[in-house]
């Protein structure tokens, strides 16, 4: 299966996305998605539109990759080829998804099947990308995308996995709207088919089920 890297970047001192091109460029095509006129959802969409490769590997300018990445790419690979993945993340420092191990299903020896990794640092198949709906930045402009993607998994049979033997680490802040991005992810579900937003509802309670309590 072969990869293209997709890097979302913004002005901001946290970013170094040119940083993270000179380290992923050697295993992979990377693209730097940096207008600034756009946020997330249109740098999904167009990335999204562009991709022609098997496997969409993303990447947030203000990530900071996981030691000895040629290994992490390529147990990448091999992960996503054993055909029943839809989506592998590594362990994220910072995430609201945090889950105990325990308390997760081992696909293999600490790679675990999840309801969700978040969506700063991750791979997704090509074809889930294909057939997930039409992520609209003009009505949502940051939240949305990885229900959307990971419930389509799901229907098409796929897993979402994060993998605990590597660890990418992110900085413990945000600079958008959270209640705001909250109420267009809702508006932007609603234009998904019935059983879409059913896999998504279960999704949710799954993550609230599993999540860490502070």
């Amino acid at each position: 299966m072969n990869v293209e890297a997709f890097i979302p970047d913004w002005p901001g001192p946290k970013q170094h996305a040119k940083e993270l091109r000179n380290i992923v460029d050697g295993y992979c095509p990377t693209t730097i998605l940096d207008d600034p006129a756009d946020y997330f959802n249109a740098q999904w969409r167009k990335a999204s539109n562009v991709l022609n490769a098997d496997i969409l590997l993303w990447i947030m300018a203000d990530v900071t990759l996981p030691e000895k990445f040629g290994t992490v790419f390529r147990e990448m690979v091999r992960i996503m080829n054993r055909g029943d993945i839809g989506w592998y993340a590594p362990d994220i420092a910072w995430t609201c998804y945090i889950y105990d191990e325990k308390d997760l299903q081992a696909i293999e020896p600490r790679i675990y099947n999840v309801p969700n990794t978040d969506s700063l640092c991750f791979a997704i198949r090509a074809d889930v990308v294909r057939k997930m709906p039409f992520i609209d930045p003009a009505i949502s402009y940051m939240w949305g995308m990885d229900f959307a993607a990971i419930a389509t998994a799901r229907l098409m049979g796929l897993k979402t996995v994060r993998d605990y033997r590597f660890k990418a680490a992110h900085p413990n802040s945000t600079g958008y709207d959270i209640p705001k991005a909250s109420r267009e992810m809702e508006k932007l579900a609603q234009g998904y088919s019935t059983e879409l937003r059913t896999e998504i509802k279960r999704l949710v309670v799954e993550v609230e089920q599993l999540k860490r309590k502070p």
